[in-house]
């Protein structure tokens, strides 16, 4: 950070305060804020820039769509979707402009309006958008990426919303497969789609599945560190599904 700092002060000293250079810079001044979540500092870093960007730049520009991007996710944290919207379709728009509609960036910035619109309640249309992103990560990445694999997470958490408990499972259990295969078992991740697959065995009255997965989560919960609160919210599953089949038994 202090070395993204001195950067900048010499570009505005030597260029002027307002140059592509300095734009380039307060973005990564920005991705470090936002590393270590000081979301307020990098919020006026892209706002910086995209203002810089603006007065700099033709619209088209790339660098213009990576601040719009930054900025929009910046903007939907303080659940000003809406905002948050507009700057994330405009650099859509761009990135598809210049790069071509199956460009990774594209599919990027898809994701990101998926998780924006997912956030702001509005399951239908983000379900659109990671299915979109999820399309191209395939055809970009391979089926065991692990971009494939959030982007099936996310359909699968919307599907479950829906009480789609079928289409749900079959997320999960990609995810599961792909999580597995790039993190290895021992992962809170794993841990994470293990837990919410147990849920749904669960509602679907299958405890003995839902108390095998439960249990598994709750075993790699521990062995990983994960927080008190998941690790007792594990637990209450775990001893909840053990008096359901005691029940069914009795």
């Amino acid at each position: 950070l202090e070395y993204f700092k001195e950067a900048l002060s010499i570009y505005r000293r030597k260029l002027g305060e307002d140059t592509v250079e300095c734009g380039h810079t307060l973005i990564n001044i920005g991705g470090v804020y936002d590393a270590n979540q000081k979301y307020d500092d990098s919020f006026s870093c892209y706002s910086e820039a995209l203002n810089i960007f603006t007065q700099s730049l033709d619209s088209d520009d790339l660098s213009l769509a990576l601040a719009l991007n930054n900025l929009g996710i910046n903007v939907a944290r303080r659940n000003e979707f809406e905002k948050a919207m507009k700057l994330l379709t405009e650099s859509l728009r761009i990135r598809r402009l210049r790069l071509g509609q199956d460009h990774l960036e594209v599919a990027d910035t898809l994701y990101n309006i998926g998780n924006i619109v997912d956030e702001w309640g509005k399951i239908d249309q983000a379900i659109k958008f990671y299915e979109q992103s999820l399309n191209l990560y395939r055809r970009k990445l391979g089926d065991d990426d692990i971009e494939v694999a959030n982007c099936l997470n996310y359909i699968g958490s919307i599907h479950l919303k829906k009480d789609k408990q079928i289409e749900a499972l079959s997320h999960y259990t990609e995810v599961l497969r792909i999580y597995r295969l790039k993190y290895g078992d021992e992962n809170l991740d794993v841990a994470t789609v293990l837990f919410n697959m147990a849920r749904i065995y669960g509602k679907r009255a299958d405890y003995v599945k839902a108390s095998k997965f439960f249990q598994e989560s709750l075993r790699i919960r521990k062995d990983c560190g994960a927080s008190q609160e998941d690790i007792s919210t594990t637990k209450r599953f775990v001893d909840a599904i053990m008096r359901k089949r005691m029940n069914d038994s009795g």
